[in-house]
């Protein structure tokens, strides 16, 4: 018998069996790098994703580079999954995409069933914070968050060099659209993702 479906908010390390059904909402590869610049090649490209249930919980997803293959042509942005037989693992580091305190790790033994398109569960997984979490320090710097706003002004491209190639990056100033008293100065760094 199949495990039950959990809620992304119940996963951890101590729990057993679990199967979660959720919509891949972002999808995205990631290159071989290393905290010395790009690593080699045999590091390989890895799937970063970010998972959503139908109570809008999120939670940080990554296949490695080994098992690429297997779940590449699987895995599409705005899929929704069962999905068994994975690792949970800290959620650590210095960049986080979800504030969960977990994370998943598909394995070889992992199992992706695609389900069918389930409008319970949200298509984007947004939690929309206020500008002044950010702007007071209540936000988590490390953790990405989502803000909407009006965009008041915006600048050319600009470009710089580094060691990796150019960086292109415009600043947008963002107006609070319930407040209009509250602005966000914002860099959106241009460097293109690869979605192959």
């Amino acid at each position: 018998m199949s495990p039950r479906n959990q809620l992304i908010s119940a996963i951890e390390p101590e729990v057993k069996d679990l199967s979660v059904k959720a919509r891949v909402v972002r999808l995205w590869f990631m290159p071989p790098y290393n905290n010395n610049g790009p690593s080699s090649a045999s590091n390989g490209v890895q799937i970063q994703m970010v998972l959503c249930d139908r109570e809008n919980n999120t939670i940080a997803a990554s296949v490695k580079s080994i098992y690429l293959n297997k779940f590449k042509s699987v895995l599409k942005e705005g899929g929704v999954y069962v999905l068994s037989k994975f690792a949970v693992v800290t959620n650590g580091g210095n960049f986080r995409v979800t504030n969960h305190v977990y994370q998943i790790n598909f394995q070889f033994s992992t199992r992706v069933v695609p389900a069918v398109d389930d409008s319970s569960i949200h298509r984007f997984g947004f939690n929309w914070i206020p500008f002044d979490s950010i702007t007071t320090g209540q936000a988590q710097p490390s953790t990405l968050v989502d803000v909407i706003g009006h965009i008041t002004n915006m600048s050319d491209v600009h470009e710089s060099a580094n060691g990796d190639g150019v960086t292109k990056r415009i600043i947008i100033d963002l107006e609070d659209r319930e407040l209009f008293q509250s602005w966000l100065h914002c860099v959106l760094l241009l460097t293109p993702l690869s979605h192959a």
